[in-house]
C-alpha cells in the first residue's frame, strides 16, 4: 500500500499513517543516536574507567600498593562497563529494527520501540538519578511521541479490520 496516501481512504488513517511516519522516524534516529554515542563510550571504557579510578583515589588520599591487584580490579571495571555499553547499543540497534519494521508491522513495532526506550531511560536513571532531568525535554517528547504512536498503530489496525482491509501492514 502506498503510505503518502490514506490506505483505507479516511482522513483518520492518513493521520494515523503520517503519526506512524513520525514514530519512524524517531526510533531510527534516536536508535542511530545511541549506537553512535555508546559505540564510542565502549571504545572508550578503558580510558573512562582509568580517569575514575585516578579522581577516586585521590579524593580518597589512597595509593596502589599492590600494582597487580589494582590491574585486576580495573580490568574487571573496564569489563563491566563495556558490557554495559555493548547492551545499550544492541537495545538502540532493536530500536532501528523497529523504526524499519514500523509499516510492516505497525502495532508490535512502536509497542516495542516504546518499551525499549522507556527501559534504557529506566536503565539510566537507575545508574545515576540525574540522568531523570538530563534532557528531560526529549525524553517526554519522544515519550509523548511513542505514545502517540501505539495509540494510532492500535487504531489503524482495528479501522483495517473492520473494514476487511485486516493486514496490519502500511508498506509501500
Amino acid at each position: 500500500m502506498d503510505t503518502t496516501t490514506a490506505p483505507l481512504g479516511s482522513l483518520a488513517q492518513a493521520s494515523r499513517t503520517r503519526q506512524l511516519k513520525v514514530a519512524r522516524w524517531i526510533l531510527i534516529v534516536v536508535g542511530i543516536l545511541h549506537v553512535l554515542f555508546y559505540g564510542f563510550m565502549y571504545s572508550n571504557a578503558e580510558e573512562e574507567v582509568e580517569t575514575v579510578f585516578k579522581q577516586q583515589m585521590r579524593a580518597e588520599g589512597l595509593v596502589v600498593t599492590d600494582q597487580a591487584l589494582f590491574d585486576s580490579e580495573k580490568a574487571k571495571a573496564v569489563k563491566t562497563v563495556r558490557l554495559i555499553y555493548a547492551v545499550v547499543v544492541a537495545l538502540a540497534v532493536g530500536m532501528v529494527i523497529c523504526g524499519l519494521l514500523v509499516y510492516k508491522a505497525p502495532v508490535p513495532a512502536t509497542m516495542t520501540g516504546l518499551i525499549i526506550y522507556v527501559g534504557m531511560v529506566a536503565a539510566f536513571v537507575y545508574f545515576d538519578a540525574s540522568n531523570l532531568y538530563k534532557g528531560i525535554i526529549i525524553k517526554v517528547l519522544v515519550i509523548v511521541a511513542l505514545v502517540k504512536a501505539v495509540q494510532a498503530a492500535i487504531a489503524y489496525h482495528r479501522e483495517a479490520a473492520a473494514l476487511g482491509e485486516g493486514g496490519p501492514s502500511l508498506e509501500a
